[in-house]
């Protein structure tokens, strides 16, 4: 079907932690800042390879593709909050709260892929994903510079 807007997501970050609320905040310090970044991106690259092979069957089911969304929307529901977990320094607040924005947007998207009743809702869903995930591959590469990172490459190779 598609995997160019997932895949864009994915090769711009590189995890999600389970939102467990009992957890103290990740430290500001950039090594480990940039540490549980990476951490958090990889399950999460993880997850959005599955969700790219999943969009990129030849014959998917309807039934198929929800489930696949839902997965993909847990998965950017563990990275956000993940993220929001970090203790930001003040210099990279305003990049990482773009990227937290804009991942929300691309997981109201992927949640009308998951509820969608019909292949053209699901897909009309999904085109709404490919541009989104638009918005949220600058901000993921704007803060992977502000954290020194280089380019993520492709994570499903």
């Amino acid at each position: 079907m598609r995997s160019a807007a997932a895949l864009a997501v994915a090769l711009l970050l590189t995890a999600c932690a389970s939102p467990i609320r009992t957890q103290p905040p990740i430290p500001s310090g950039a090594d480990e800042i940039t540490a549980a970044y990476l951490e958090l991106v990889d399950a999460s690259n993880a997850a959005t390879c599955t969700f790219n092979a999943a969009l990129s069957q030849s014959a998917p089911t309807l039934d198929g593709l929800k489930l696949a969304s839902g997965d993909y929307v847990d998965s950017l529901g563990r990275l956000i909050t993940g993220l929001r977990r970090l203790d930001w320094p003040a210099e990279l607040g305003a990049d990482a709260s773009e990227l937290i924005y804009a991942l929300g947007i691309n997981q109201d998207h992927a949640q009308e892929m998951h509820v969608a009743e019909t292949f053209d809702a699901f897909i009309a869903a999904d085109n709404q994903l490919i541009e989104s995930n638009k918005v949220s591959a600058a901000a993921a590469t704007q803060l992977r510079t502000d954290l020194g990172l280089g380019s993520a490459g492709d994570p499903c190779d």
